[in-house]
Order: structure tokens, then C-alpha cells, then sequence
């Protein structure tokens, strides 16, 4: 024979238990959608900085560290079938427009660039807007890095940069990634 938890409690009793698990259960509702709040928040704020003439179509990953006024991090986006047909069909030229960011105004990216990219040898460490996509700013997945750096050493693949930001495009993945630092 089970017996419960409450059986066998004063009725007033009873009913502090009941109060105290609604309390509980409540809390945990609260925190779980503030958490997916937030993630939905950040997808949608790290989407803004994508061009408008890039469309995607899910988020793969995203990951940032901040503080006060500083922060770095990068998100990985699949874009959609039109876009991704585009590019693998016309190269730079259909990227020829995708210079300024969807929601922020203030974003404007550099023409965009073929890879392999080459960093700055005047740079003692990686270029800062590369640095969002390493370990303390976002812990990517070692696969989908592996195939970052691969993109990013070989012909096929675009960049564009902007103010302590950049874009990469990977065709032969299907992915648009924002990285920045600052």
C-alpha cells in the first residue's frame, strides 16, 4: 500500500503543502520562460545584423559573453533555399547589395571579399571580429569550427566586414554567421 505525501496531514497542513508546490512549479515556468525568452530575444537581436538581401531560415547556433558596454559572440544561421541558389549561382555579385544590416541602421558592411582570408600580419592576435567565434566569446561546436576554418582558408566561400563585426558565407554549407567583438 503508497501512501502520499499529504495523506495523513492536518488539513491546514495540506493546504501549505499544496501552496508550496504551486510555488514551486511556478518558479520553474518562470524560469524556463525567461531563458527561452531571452534565446528568442538574442536570435532576433543577432538576425538584425544580417544583411536584408540574405534571407535564412533557421538558427544552428549562438553564443555570446558580455559585460556592461563590451561584448563578443557569433551565430551560425542556415539561410534559405532562394538566398543560398543565388549565391551558389552568382557568386559575389548576388552579394553586391547585402552591405547593410537588416535592423540596425547603423551597420553597414565593407564589399565583400572571396576567401581564402588572409589576416593582417600586423595583427598580434586574431582579428577582433573573428574573436567572437573563439572560445570565452562562444563555445562553437568543434565540428561546425573545423568547418569554419576550413571555409575560411579555401576558395568558395565570402566575407564582408564592418565596425568590430563581420559575415561569412559558406555556400557549400548553407550558412550566413555573424561574428563580432566589441
Amino acid at each position: 500500500m503508497q501512501v502520499g505525501l499529504t495523506e495523513g496531514l492536518p488539513q491546514g497542513d495540506m493546504r501549505g503543502a499544496m501552496k508550496l508546490s504551486l510555488m514551486a512549479l511556478s518558479i520553474v515556468a518562470a524560469f524556463l520562460l525567461v531563458t527561452r525568452g531571452c534565446a528568442s530575444f538574442n536570435s532576433y537581436w543577432y538576425e538584425g545584423y544580417l544583411p536584408q538581401a540574405i534571407e535564412v531560415e533557421e538558427l544552428l547556433f549562438i553564443e555570446d559573453s558580455g559585460g556592461f558596454r563590451e561584448g563578443c559572440g557569433a551565430a551560425v544561421y542556415k539561410m534559405d533555399g532562394l538566398s543560398l541558389e543565388n549565391i551558389r549561382t552568382n557568386g559575389l555579385y548576388a552579394l553586391r547589395e547585402a552591405k547593410q544590416a537588416r535592423r540596425h541602421k547603423a551597420r553597414e558592411y565593407s564589399d565583400w571579399k572571396e576567401t581564402p582570408y588572409i589576416e593582417p600580419k600586423d595583427e598580434i592576435v586574431r582579428n577582433g571580429w573573428l574573436t567572437g567565434m573563439n572560445e570565452g566569446c562562444s563555445d562553437i561546436p568543434s565540428e561546425m569550427e573545423r568547418d569554419i576554418n576550413e571555409a575560411l582558408g579555401e576558395p568558395g566561400s565570402f566575407y564582408a566586414t564592418g565596425h568590430e563585426s563581420g559575415l561569412i558565407v559558406i555556400p557549400k554549407r548553407g550558412w550566413i554567421i555573424f561574428s563580432h567583438f566589441g
